[in-house]
């Protein structure tokens, strides 16, 4: 029977919640240099207990965000002893570390006796030097300005498992020969575990609610979503979980009703042009000419604050544009008069913007 792969993990604040951080911030998203920090952080995490003596740690794993000159550094300590001795006192060494009565110097001062192996900027950690029982890390990171490390992710495995144990013996009865085969298989190893894993977590992937941005991207291909950067991860969750269903409705009003909604958080008013003589009494100020008078077209109507910036206007207009009938012309209004209403009010003020789409290739 294949035995189960065990490890320790920190990806959210309940993790990064059992130790210390220091000019860092812990969220459910990972450890984040905080912007008001003087170029660096450092945080520091719980002890780690295998309950087995003369433990040999094989491997970890740090998934982090780098951005130009930045860095992240993670120390791993291991040691037979949960104590250490501080001023003449035997203190557990996790008070220590998610205390704040010791400076950051002050803590680096205590640790050298202990077997410590220290990686930067680094995804996966081969820990075949460090041995002890109780293990513990520390993670500092560098960044200044708006350019701000982050860590989403640390496992460390708990299991010792390698592929050396599946050679014949003849491979293990030298110790630094079996030692060294040990190290170089645990390379290949690696990487067959973190492809494993990816296949593993592949349904995850195809998952909206909680696939990262490059799949949703991806995934929004399949639907002929186009023009992918003016959407936010949230509106693109929606836009693939009612995807099939919408653009089969590409065209129809009730299709740009709910994209529209969806962009703005508004839900619009539409009306078709053939319409428009049944409305020149609720609709004075129409008369100025801002309302198309051609029969194949439609107007748009928003709340003036459906969109707070020019990029969003126009990235409106591309989105509208792009899911409209090809023939039909279209006018986007903004009033400062309208509800979030489904039929138009006895009045309409139409001192908002204006936008215009004459033609087929606007």
């Amino acid at each position: 029977m294949k035995r189960r792969v065990r490890y320790y993990i920190w990806n959210k604040i309940s993790d990064f919640g059992t130790g210390f951080a220091e000019h860092i911030d812990y969220t459910d998203n990972g450890l984040s240099l905080r912007s008001d920090a003087s170029g660096n952080g450092w945080y520091h995490s719980r002890v780690i207990d295998s309950q087995e003596a003369g433990k040999k740690w094989s491997r970890a794993e740090m998934k982090s965000i780098l951005p130009l000159n930045t860095s992240a550094a993670i120390t791993f300590y291991a040691s037979e002893s949960n104590s250490i001795r501080h001023d003449q006192n035997i203190i557990p060494v996790e008070k220590l570390l998610t205390g704040s009565a010791l400076t950051q110097q002050q803590r680096e001062a205590l640790f050298p006796p202990y077997s410590a192996m220290r990686f930067q900027n680094v995804q996966d950690m081969m820990l075949s030097q460090l041995e002890g029982r109780y293990l513990w890390f520390s993670v500092q990171l560098q960044g200044e300005g708006s350019n701000l490390p982050q860590v989403q992710q640390i496992r460390i495995w708990l299991d010792s498992s390698d592929w050396l144990s599946y050679l014949p013996e003849v491979y293990q009865e030298d110790a630094q020969s079996a030692d060294f085969t040990a190290r170089f298989l645990g390379i290949f190893q690696n990487l067959h575990e973190e492809m494993t894993e990816k296949i593993r977590t592949l349904p995850v992937c195809y998952d909206p609610e909680c696939t990262s941005r490059d799949f949703l991207e991806w995934m929004a291909c399949w639907i002929g979503l186009q023009d992918n950067n003016i959407w936010s991860d949230a509106q693109l969750r929606k836009l693939l979980q009612c995807g099939a269903d919408l653009f089969r409705r590409t065209g129809t009003v009730g299709m740009l009703r709910e994209i529209t909604e969806i962009y703005t958080g508004f839900n619009p008013i539409i009306i078709e042009n053939f319409l428009a003589p049944d409305i020149k009494s609720a609709v004075q100020a129409w008369r100025t000419g801002k309302y198309p008078r051609q029969p194949f077209g439609f107007t748009v109507i928003l709340p003036a604050d459906a969109v707070k910036t020019q990029s969003q206007h126009k990235a409106l207009l591309q989105i509208l544009t792009q899911y409209k009938p090809a023939h039909m012309q279209m006018q986007l209004l903004f009033t400062d008069s309208l509800q979030n209403e489904e039929t138009l009010p006895q009045t309409i003020s139409l001192t908002g913007r204006t936008a215009l789409m004459q033609g087929e290739n606007t």
